[in-house]
């Protein structure tokens, strides 16, 4: 009896293991990329993707080096492909050094949707994990998913960007749930055509800045047209702190934007003296920036209209905005010099139940009994500092200043990521 057994368990683990030794064979090889639909491996990525047809899915497995890690799409190359981390040994792309194009994986020249999952990419120095260019490429406009990502420098002194449009439209262009860190240059960079609606999304990343080898920048958005929908949500953004953290956690400078949404973000980290949680200036309309942790940043909010104002005016507020109040600065407002304009940061929490202090004239917050706000104030609050930038009360309603009541008593809840 017992050796009747005996053979039928053998039997049946024999089975099984037919049954499972493909998909060890064709998803855990280190180093090979699998075409599951054709059954083939091929030792480079390029290969996979050349000998590809439209709508396939290419697993990477284990540790793709040297020109086997580089892809460039090109305009015969096919469309909607899927590129994803295989089962077993993660997929990583190591190339020796930064490929001709600049980037590791160039999309800019895809014929149709592309869709990278689940690798690990190990950017090199002055380089591009992941790169769309429109202006040199053929492949505008077309969807571009990046999802569950590890984007690491090569080296430890590598400066990299994780993920990089170029004059890219209509999409949708999805970034998400994937781990930056290194030094950056900056992490994500999202930058449209001026003239065409883009749709994009930027949503629970992990960025880290380590070094001060780049701009240090979480994220930078520009050349985004009226029309366009571009959320930016549930980011982990860190500078890196009192050394690495120079530059901005999201970065609005580097070109016009329209009707951007920032919200339940985590900023955190810019603390050097030339850091900033978010900036943004006269040619960004519309900005909503909202429910948003800005903790630890030498200046959290930098708002500068001195070249001119905005049409319509950003919104914020629902922010928990906090640090050291006897060092950094919560808010930062240039206004307009010429036509002066009020700026409404009402709902913020700024650290303590009585309000936000003024950086040097007057007193923040302008008045001290929220929500009516009838009383004014005679002393500052014990909460970050406002700091209008030029000649006038930092929180009043005259023309230029920042108006702060009603403010929140306690953090607001759900703020963050």
């Amino acid at each position: 009896m017992w050796r009747r057994r005996l053979v039928r368990m053998v039997l049946a683990a024999g089975t099984v293991g037919l049954l499972i030794l493909p998909a060890l064979v064709y998803t855990q090889v280190t180093g090979r990329v699998l075409n599951p639909r054709l059954r083939v491996t091929y030792p480079d990525l390029q290969s996979a993707v050349d000998n590809a047809a439209n709508g396939d899915t290419l697993l990477v497995s284990g540790r793709l080096t040297g020109t086997n890690a580089e892809l460039t799409f090109t305009s015969t190359s096919p469309s909607n492909i899927t590129i994803v981390a295989g089962r077993g040994l993660r997929g990583t792309l190591a190339p020796t050094a930064c490929p001709a194009t600049g980037a590791v994986i160039d999309v800019s020249n895809r014929p149709g949707a592309v869709t990278i999952i689940g690798l690990a990419i190990q950017v090199p120095d002055t380089c591009v994990g992941v790169l769309a260019n429109a202006s040199t490429g053929t492949g505008g406009g077309n969807p571009l998913t990046v999802r569950g990502v590890l984007f690491t420098g090569a080296t430890a002194t590598a400066t990299f960007v994780a993920i990089r449009t170029v004059d890219e439209s209509n999409g949708p262009f999805i970034f998400r749930e994937n781990v930056i860190k290194g030094q950056l240059n900056p992490g994500i960079e999202l930058d449209g055509d001026v003239a065409t609606a883009i749709q994009a999304s930027i949503f629970r990343n992990v960025i880290t800045n380590t070094g001060t080898g780049g701009s240090g920048n979480g994220v930078d958005i520009s050349d985004i047209s009226a029309g366009s929908a571009v959320t930016v949500r549930r980011n982990r953004i860190d500078g890196g702190g009192t050394t690495a953290g120079i530059g901005t956690g999201i970065n609005l400078l580097a070109g016009p934007t329209d009707g951007v949404v920032i919200e339940n973000n985590t900023i955190r980290n810019f603390a050097a003296s030339s850091g900033i949680g978010f900036a943004m200036d006269e040619d960004d309309e519309a900005v909503t920036f909202q429910k948003n942790v800005v903790n630890n940043n030498e200046i959290g909010i930098d708002v500068d209209f001195s070249g001119n104002n905005p049409t319509t005016f950003p919104t914020i507020t629902l922010n928990n905005i906090t640090g050291d109040p006897n060092t950094q600065t919560g808010l930062r407002y240039t206004p307009n010099g010429g036509t002066p304009t009020n700026l409404d940061a009402t709902g913020n929490w700024w650290g303590a139940s009585n309000g936000p202090r003024a950086a040097d004239t007057g007193f923040c917050p302008e008045f001290t009994n929220p929500p009516t706000c009838n009383i004014a104030a005679t002393a500052n609050g014990n909460g970050m500092p406002i700091n209008r930038n030029g000649v006038g009360n930092d929180c009043d309603g005259v023309a230029g200043g920042v108006i702060t009541c009603p403010f929140r008593t306690s953090p607001v809840p759900g703020a963050g990521a």
